[in-house]
């Protein structure tokens, strides 16, 4: 599948936590790694959409400094990659999970969930090529990475 455009210098993850709003207090998903809240960014532009931010959890036992690096070398894959079957990075932001120091990523908010949520909800009304177009997108996305 092709590129949506090249990674560069310019594509770098911006700090956007001026510019979220949460929706609700607490996360309203999260799974082994981390917690996901459904917040708003609001652009400069005065347009309002949806994003996930999602903290990581870590081992009480890690220190920050250990944590960060961690972070920082998901975020460094993450911002380069640029594929339609992958959701893209859109920076980053503070004040969430149990590390609120801690950066967290924001990524477009996708209202059908994960794959996994998705196929569990709709599983009976799927058709075979639906199916097969699932396969073949993730099959892409896998390829790319």
């Amino acid at each position: 599948m092709e590129n949506r455009r090249d990674p560069g210098a310019e594509d770098l993850p911006d700090d956007l936590t001026p510019f979220i709003t949460r929706t609700t207090q607490d996360h309203i998903s999260g799974g082994a790694f981390g917690d996901v809240w459904k917040c708003n960014y609001n652009a400069n532009s005065g347009i309002s959409t949806f994003v996930a931010v999602k903290s990581f959890r870590f081992p009480q036992s890690y220190d920050l400094e250990r944590i960060n690096r961690k972070i920082s070398r998901e975020i460094g894959i993450l911002k380069i990659l640029r594929h339609d079957n992958i959701v893209p990075l859109l920076g980053t932001a503070t004040g969430f999970g149990r590390m609120p120091e801690s950066r967290c990523l924001v990524t477009p908010w996708i209202p059908n969930g994960t794959l996994i949520a998705y196929l569990a909800s709709n599983h009976d009304d799927l058709t075979m090529l639906d199916r097969s177009r699932m396969v073949k997108d993730v099959s892409a996305g896998l390829c790319y990475c």
